[in-house]
C-alpha cells in the first residue's frame, strides 16, 4: 500500500476533515498532563483562596503522588489498549473520550484525597490507552502520501490540549474545580463528534471479513459520489495488503511471536489435560521469545529506542510539563508564572506543528539531533544564569525566559515527539505488536520515576537539577548520532536489513 494514490481535493479535504474528528480525542488527553501544573499551586497552596481547595497542603508525598499518578494509570493503559482495540479503531477512540470525560468529573466534584486521585488515575489511563487507536485510525484512513502528515498531527493537537490547560490556569489560577469541570468539556465534545461523525476504519473491517462494510466506509472517508478508478484500484490494494497479514491466533501473551513451536505442542497435546498443554505451551512460548529476541533486527532496534525513551524522560522534558508552574519558578523568572506557563503551551503547539512540517523533508534522525543540541545548550546558559549573574546583574532577567523557551521549543520538536513515531518503523512487522507495547510501557515507567524525583531533585537544588537534566541531554544527543538510523525514504524491509548487517 505504498503506491500514491491520486484523488480530487474533495478526497483530500474529507479525508483531513474525518481525521480532524479522531484527532479531537487527543486534546483531552494533554490536558491531563498538564493539569498538574497549574492544580498543584492551589491544592498545596497555604492560602486556600477557594473554600476546601487545599486538601494537599503540607503534604509534598501526596503531591508527588497527585502528578506521578498519571504515569502509572498511563502505563496500565497501555497494557489495556490490546484489549480494547479489538472492538474497533472507533469504538476504542469513543470509550477512552468518555472514560476521560468521567476522570475530569470525579476530580471536578472531589470533597477529599482519595477522590482527587481516582480522578486522576482515571484520565491517566484515558491518555495511556488513546494514542494508539488514534494513531492507527489517522494512519489507515490516509492516503499514502498523507500518511506522516497525519500521524504526527496528533502530537500537533495533544500540544494544543497542554496549552488550553496552561492558558485556563493563566485565566482561573486559584479554581482547580472549575478547570477540570471545562477540560471535561472537551472529551465530552470528542466523544459526540467521534459517535456521529466518523465511519470505522475500512483496513480493521476487511480484518474483520466485513468487506461490504469496509467498501462503504472508504467511500465515505474519500467524499465520493460514484466509484471512481482510483477507488476500486485503493480498495483492491487494501485487500490485497490484508491478505498478507498473517493473525495469528492468540495462543499466549507472546503475541506477535513465532508460533511454530506452539503449534507442534497443540497438535502432540490433544489429548493432554488442560493444565499440562497450557503449561507446555507457556514454556515454548518463553523459549521462543527468547530465540526471537537474539536477532538482531529485533534487540537493536529494542535497546536504541528504550534507550531515546530513557532520555526523553530524563532530559527535563516531562518535569516541565507535569510541574510547568513551579518549574518556572525555580529557573529565577521574573514574571507571573501562569502567564509563562501559558506561553509554555502556545511554544509546544508551535514546535509540534513545525515537527509535522519538517518531519517529511528532513527526517528524524537530524530531527532529533537538532533537539537535543538545542536542549543542552539552553540547559547550559539557564545553569550559568543561575550560578553566576542572578542577583548580580538586574539587566540580565530575560535570559532564563529565553533559555527555558528555547529548552521547551528545542524539546518538543524532537525528543518529546520522535521516540513514539519510531515505533512503528524501526520494530519489524512481525514482531511489533509485543516490542511496541513493551517500550510504551517502558516509556511510562521511566515516566513515572522522573516526575515522582522531581520535588526531591529541586530540594537539593535547582542548578543540581538542571546539570543532571543537561549532562542527560548531551549523552543523548551522542548516542543518537552515534546509533539512531534514518528511517526517511526507507521501507520498513529496508530498516530490518539494515539492522541486521550491521
Amino acid at each position: 500500500m505504498s503506491d500514491k494514490v491520486e484523488y480530487s481535493y474533495r478526497t483530500i479535504f474529507y479525508e483531513f476533515w474525518f481525521g480532524f474528528h479522531a484527532m479531537i480525542g487527543m486534546i483531552g488527553p494533554g490536558m491531563n498532563i498538564g493539569y498538574s501544573s497549574v492544580a498543584l499551586p492551589v491544592l498545596t497552596s497555604d492560602k486556600n483562596e477557594t473554600i476546601g481547595s487545599n486538601y494537599l497542603y503540607d503534604n509534598e508525598q501526596l503531591a508527588t503522588w497527585f502528578a506521578s499518578i498519571i504515569a502509572i494509570a498511563n502505563l496500565i493503559g497501555c497494557l489495556f489498549c490490546g484489549i480494547l482495540m479489538k472492538t474497533g479503531r472507533k469504538n476504542s477512540m469513543i470509550f477512552v473520550s468518555f472514560l476521560c470525560t468521567i476522570g475530569w468529573l470525579v476530580i471536578a466534584t472531589s470533597n477529599n484525597i482519595p477522590q482527587l486521585l481516582i480522578g486522576r488515575f482515571i484520565t491517566g489511563f484515558s491518555t495511556g490507552v488513546v494514542s494508539t487507536p488514534t494513531i492507527v485510525y489517522l494512519a489507515e484512513i490516509s492516503l499514502p502520501q498523507h500518511r506522516i502528515i497525519m500521524t504526527t498531527s496528533s502530537n500537533f493537537t495533544f500540544s494544543i490540549g497542554v496549552m488550553l490547560i496552561y492558558l485556563l490556569g493563566f485565566i482561573i489560577p486559584n479554581n482547580w474545580r472549575l478547570i477540570a469541570y471545562l477540560a471535561a468539556l472537551i472529551p465530552a465534545i470528542s466523544t459526540i463528534c467521534i459517535a456521529i461523525f466518523i465511519p470505522e476504519s475500512p483496513m480493521w473491517l476487511l480484518h474483520k471479513g466485513n468487506e461490504k462494510k469496509a467498501r462503504k466506509s472508504l467511500f465515505k472517508i474519500r467524499g465520493l459520489k460514484i466509484e471512481t478508478e482510483e477507488f476500486k484500484d485503493e480498495f483492491k490494494k487494501m485487500i490485497d495488503y490484508n491478505k498478507k497479514i498473517i493473525i495469528e491466533p492468540i495462543n499466549s501473551i507472546f503475541n506477535g511471536i513465532d508460533n511454530v513451536e506452539l503449534n507442534k505442542v497443540n497438535k502432540n497435546s490433544i489429548d493432554s489435560s488442560t493444565r499440562s498443554n497450557s503449561s507446555s505451551r507457556l514454556s515454548v512460548a518463553l523459549r521462543s521469545f527468547l530465540k526471537t529476541s537474539k536477532k538482531p533486527d529485533v534487540w537493536k532496534p529494542f535497546i536504541i529506542l528504550n534507550t531515546y525513551f530513557f532520555f526523553q524522560q530524563f532530559c527535563g522534558i516531562a518535569s516541565v510539563v507535569a510541574y510547568a508552574v513551579d518549574f518556572v519558578e525555580q529557573s529565577g523568572v521574573i514574571a507571573d508564572p501562569f502567564f509563562i506557563t501559558a506561553l509554555i503551551g502556545m511554544l509546544q503547539i508551535i514546535a509540534a506543528l513545525i515537527l509535522v512540517l519538517m518531519s517529511a523533508k528532513i527526517g528524524t534522525r537530524p530531527i532529533s539531533l537538532i533537539s537535543g543540541v538545542g536542549m543542552s545548550i539552553s540547559l547550559a546558559f539557564l545553569i550559568i544564569y543561575l550560578k553566576f549573574i542572578k542577583g548580580e546583574h538586574e539587566n540580565y532577567t530575560s535570559i532564563p525566559i529565553i533559555c527555558l523557551f528555547t529548552f521547551v521549543l528545542t524539546g518538543q520538536f524532537g525528543f518529546a515527539a520522535i521516540p513514539w513515531t519510531l515505533l512503528g518503523e524501526l520494530y519489524p512487522t512481525k514482531y511489533v505488536n509485543i516490542l511496541g507495547p513493551l517500550t510504551t510501557c517502558l516509556g511510562g515507567f521511566f515516566n513515572f520515576i522522573t516526575i515522582q524525583i522531581y520535588p526531591s531533585l529541586v530540594d537539593i537544588g535547582m542548578i543540581t537539577t538542571l546539570c543532571i537534566y543537561c549532562l542527560t541531554s548531551i549523552i543523548a544527543t551522542i548516542f543518537i548520532a552515534l546509533f539512531l538510523p534514518e528511517t526517511r525514504g526507507k521501507t520498513n524491509h529496508e530498516i530490518e536489513e539494515k539492522f541486521r548487517k550491521k
